[in-house]
Formats: C-alpha cells, sequence, structure tokens
C-alpha cells in the first residue's frame, strides 16, 4: 500500500494544506497529477504533491479506488504552489483555487501520453527584457518565432482580447465562462506547440510554458492589491524560472520600472519620436467648447479640414467631475465613503465605492440651485463636440481608449495630461503618470498620429522630455531619492499588514505586534485605511520596515503567527500621501 498527499481545490483557512489518501501500489500516480478524490460528502479536484510508503495519519487516510489524473502537470507546479503559500501567508489550497478556479461539474480521466512535456525545448533558458516604442508588434513577433508551450501574458483582458485575435489564440482571463476557460488551459497544457494568451488570471502556467511572453514589465496592473492571495505576476515567474531553469521568459515593455538610477541603462530606454504640441492652460486661451483651449480646437479644426481621424481623450467620466455649488463651492460627497460626487445623467455617481445616489435640488449651504461648477465630464464634452463637428471627432474616456485602437495618421486631444495616470492619490501617482504617458505615445506613434496634450504650465513643461531616455533617467532618480528619504518602495522594503477592526480593536494587536517581532524593525501604525464604504467593516494598516539585509524566511517566520488576525502583504504597491 502507498499514500499520496492531496491540495484539494478550495479555500481553507491557513495552516490547513494537505490530506493523505491511500492508494494500491500499482497506482499510476505521481507529484503535479490532477485527481479526484473524495471530499467532506463529495468529490473535488486535488492536486497530488507526493507519493509515499508511510504516512502519520495512515489509520485515518480514506482509500482512493484506482485513480486517475484528469490532467497531468509537471512536478515544477508542486515547489511553485508551496512558495506562492509561503509569500502570501495563504494556504495552498486557497492558492490552488486561485489558479484552477472551478472546474466543470463531470471530467473525465486524461490521456496521461498527452501531458508530456517534450525535452526538445529544454537547455534554452533566456532572461530577456527588451525596451521598444512598438511593444505590440516586438510581442507578436516573438509569441510567432517562439517554440512549444507559449504563454502571452497581458496586464488587461481588452489587450489580451486584441493579442489573441491578432495570433488567431485562445485567451483566458476572469471573464472567460468556467466551461471555456478550463478547456483552454487544459488544452494549452496538452498540447506540445501551443500558444495562450491570458491576464495574470493565468500566470501560474508559467511552471508549463516553455516561453513566456510579459507585456509591460513595468505596469503594477501585474499585482494584486485588492484580494488575496495578493501574487503579482513578475514575482511568480521569477519563482517558476527557479524550479525550471529551461524557461525562456521575455519582457517586453517601453519604460523601465523605477529602479536605483545606478541599475537604469539610459540606453536601453527608447526615444519616442511623436508630432506633438503642448497647450498650458491659460484662461485667456479657452475656447467656446468647455475642456478645450483656443489652440487645441485649431488643430482639431485644421485635421477635420484635412479628413484626419481626431480623438479627444477626456479622463473626466459622466456628465461633470463633481456636483460643486457655483455660489458657495459647497460639494456633495458619498455617503458611503465620503469621495465627492461626480453627475452621470440624473443621477451621482460616487467613482470610488460605485455608490448610486439622487442629485440634490438646491446647495444645502446657500441654498443656490446652480450646482454645475464641477469640470466638464466625458458625455457632456461629447455634446457639445457633436453638435460643432458632427460625427467628424469622437470623445473617449481612459476606458473607451484602452478598448479601441487608434486609427492611422489619428489627432488625438489629451484634455488633461495630469489625470491619465489614474486617480489615485498615493505616492506612485507621478510613476503611474509617466509610464502611462509614454505608453500612449508609443501608440499613437506606431499608427503615425499626432498629440495634442493639455495640462498645468508645469506639468506641460516636464512630460515632453519623459519621451526621451534621458527625462525618464532624471524623473526615475527624483523619485528614488524621494522614496528612500522616507522609507517607501522600492528604494526601502516596507511590509503592510491590513487589520479588519476600528482603532480600539486594533491596540492588542499592535501591542502584540512590538512585543513579538524583532527589536531592530520598525513598527508604525495603527492608521486608518481611508475611503472605506459603511457597508465594509473600518480596517487599520500597520507598516513594518525591517533591516535591508533580512533575508524573506525571517519576515515569514516573524510574520506568520500574525496572518491569522490580518493580510499580509510583503511587497505592496501603494501607499496612500
Amino acid at each position: 500500500m502507498a499514500f499520496v498527499s492531496i491540495v484539494p481545490n478550495i479555500r481553507t483557512p491557513l495552516g490547513v494544506d494537505e490530506f493523505d489518501y491511500l492508494i494500491d501500489d500499482k497506482s499510476d500516480l505521481r507529484a503535479g497529477d490532477l485527481i479526484l478524490v473524495p471530499f467532506r460528502r463529495k468529490h473535488i479536484l486535488g492536486l497530488v504533491t507526493s507519493v509515499m510508503s508511510e504516512s502519520a495519519f495512515a489509520n485515518k487516510a480514506v482509500r482512493l479506488v484506482d485513480p486517475k489524473p484528469i490532467l497531468r502537470l509537471p512536478p515544477t507546479i508542486v515547489p511553485l504552489l508551496r512558495h506562492a503559500s509561503l509569500r502570501t501567508f495563504t494556504s495552498r489550497p486557497t492558492i490552488l483555487h486561485s489558479w484552477l478556479r472551478r472546474a466543470p461539474a463531470r471530467l473525465q480521466a486524461a490521456d496521461p501520453d498527452k501531458s508530456t512535456f517534450d525535452k526538445s525545448t529544454e537547455g534554452r533558458s533566456a532572461d530577456i527584457t527588451e525596451f521598444t516604442a512598438t511593444r505590440v508588434e516586438r510581442i507578436l513577433f516573438h509569441a510567432k518565432e517562439s517554440r512549444g508551450r507559449v504563454l502571452v501574458l497581458s496586464p488587461w483582458q481588452r489587450r489580451a482580447d486584441a493579442l489573441g485575435a491578432a495570433l488567431s489564440a485562445p485567451v483566458l482571463h476572469a471573464e472567460t465562462p468556467m466551461k471555456q476557460a478550463w478547456d483552454r488551459w487544459t488544452s494549452f497544457v496538452q498540447e506540445q506547440n501551443s500558444i495562450l494568451v491570458t491576464t495574470r488570471v493565468g500566470s501560474w502556467l508559467a511552471a508549463v510554458a516553455d516561453t513566456v511572453i510579459l507585456d509591460e514589465p513595468e505596469n503594477d496592473d501585474w499585482k494584486q492589491d485588492e484580494l488575496s492571495p495578493r501574487i503579482d505576476t513578475r514575482w511568480l515567474l521569477e519563482t517558476a524560472n527557479l524550479y525550471k531553469p529551461s524557461l525562456c521568459i521575455i519582457r517586453i515593455g517601453t519604460t523601465p520600472q523605477l529602479a536605483d538610477p545606478f541599475e537604469i541603462k539610459p540606453l536601453a530606454i527608447p526615444k519616442i519620436e511623436l508630432k506633438q504640441d503642448y497647450v498650458a492652460w491659460d484662461w485667456k486661451g479657452k475656447s467656446d467648447v468647455d475642456g478645450l483651449q483656443e489652440k487645441a480646437l485649431e488643430r482639431i479644426e485644421e485635421a477635420i479640414e484635412e479628413k484626419r481621424p481626431v480623438i479627444i481623450l477626456h479622463p473626466i467620466k459622466g456628465d461633470s467631475s463633481r456636483l460643486q455649488c457655483r455660489g458657495c463651492r459647497w460639494q456633495a460627497a458619498c455617503s458611503e465613503c465620503k469621495n465627492t460626487l461626480s453627475q452621470v445623467e440624473s443621477r451621482g455617481l460616487c467613482r470610488r465605492c460605485g455608490a448610486l445616489a439622487d442629485l440634490p435640488l438646491q446647495c444645502p449651504t446657500c441654498g443656490s440651485t446652480d450646482l454645475s461648477s464641477g469640470r466638464t465630464g466625458k458625455n457632456r464634452l461629447a455634446f457639445r463636440i457633436k453638435q460643432k463637428f458632427g460625427t467628424a471627432a469622437e470623445v473617449r474616456d481612459l476606458q473607451d481608449w484602452n478598448a479601441t485602437s487608434i486609427p492611422r495618421g489619428a489627432l488625438v486631444v489629451v484634455t488633461d495630461i495630469s489625470l491619465i495616470g489614474g486617480i489615485g492619490e498615493d505616492i506612485r501617482k507621478r510613476e503611474r503618470l509617466l509610464i502611462s504617458w509614454r505608453r500612449m505615445a508609443s501608440a499613437i506613434a506606431s499608427a503615425d498620429g499626432q498629440v495634442v496634450a493639455q495640462g498645468p504650465e508645469e506639468l506641460i513643461a516636464e512630460v515632453s522630455l519623459w519621451l526621451t531616455a534621458e527625462g525618464v533617467v532624471s524623473c526615475w532618480k527624483s523619485e528614488w531619492d524621494e522614496r528612500k528619504s522616507f522609507g517607501y518602495p522600492p528604494a526601502t522594503q516596507r511590509i503592510k499588514l491590513l487589520f479588519n477592526g476600528t482603532d480600539n480593536e486594533s491596540r492588542p494587536f499592535a501591542e502584540q505586534l512590538q512585543k513579538d517581532t524583532p527589536s531592530s524593525w520598525i513598527v508604525s501604525g495603527p492608521f486608518p485605511v481611508p475611503y472605506r464604504s459603511r457597508t465594509r467593516s473600518e480596517r487599520q494598516v500597520f507598516h513594518i520596515q525591517p533591516p535591508a539585509d533580512t533575508k524573506e524566511s525571517q519576515l515569514q517566520t516573524h510574520l506568520e503567527p500574525f496572518a491569522k488576525n490580518c493580510i499580509i502583504d510583503l511587497d505592496p504597491i501603494s501607499f496612500f500621501m
């Protein structure tokens, strides 16, 4: 008789990881196999992590009768799963469930011979980082030239759909129906020469792939920052490479990640050649179209006369940016999270928590009925542009922009360049803005287009330099020095612990944290987490700064006892300013 250890495909508490089952000696099971096992009155999918001759739970082990692998994964999936569990302070079944998600109700045993991993692709280990202004074209080139199982990772669903269409390859993302998702990733495992395009939900398949192509490695959308487990796809790729040295990783980006200036190679940063025009906001230069300067309006008229496509990128959604009284400047606030409300048609919408509210008929402070002093939103601007130019120009917000392509030779007018990186007021705002601007500029340049960018005068003077290597290095040096001075990542490691509860409820936890962590660690907090809606419990955040030479194993040893009471994030990406 023999035993197998199984990680079930369900969510379990931290510390509940594996279960032992009894099998016959003749059973053809190995580490990495997915099989069906009885678990709490039903059969569920489980991952075989080891086959053993003995078990400490032999007297309680349930016997499996002639178990057959549903799918055979490479053994490297087992150490990758364990490492991800340790890194995120999450149980292995919970990690596995986030990877496999739900399996179809009816599963049949697969042909084990189909899940072989051809040795012909081994020995081609490579770790390539390529910075280019023609990012999409290079991704497609590498995907078509690579052999074996090729996994293409893109940070956004719509980008993944576009790449999949260009490669005639299946796409896997969070919105893929359950049965389709299962069929697509299992086919990728079983076919030795295949391409799969996926978002971060499929990044764990790096353990199966021969080549992984990572789109935009500089973009922190690769990090799950709100859910548990919080796994960074870039970390997952590096870890998969530890256990599978033959893995070829190709990173295609436009801008290097923020790093120590001494590690940045200016010659590798591409200059983006773009027909560009910058317009600083000036009340004297306003046009009759709210949100556009006269100079920008002139460029639009010229492009329409030349019969060129015109896209106006207006990052403010809805009808207006906020409901604000023109008389006393009172602003309507969300009743859930206190963020200012935007107007969308006849309702008020909170952009932070998504709550809808009825619009006030008058200002509660001064009684005025004119609540229209907020900045013009996309819907209102689109209506005005249609009145003036008909269908010759279109208005997009950021969501529309990321979902559609740029026509050849188009004129793109950015009404507020300061908002293209998002509205989050955390320490990364400037970093996101630079990355977003270079990404946008490279896309316009690839379409042989022209851009007119509006914005504050001090920002306009700076962003024009960001399209050059010198401008990027200068900005990154400034950002690095500031992060280092205040002790923020990536210049300094700062761990985040999120505790659900009030300030008073977190005090005993704070005392225990101070007591049970090394004296050389700097523990600060609790700080209230801002912008929590009333439907969610209060949350407090703690920050820990360990010495620079602290090993990850030491972090895990000292922090694991606290993991049942909070979410621990070893490499958080957002800190409010």
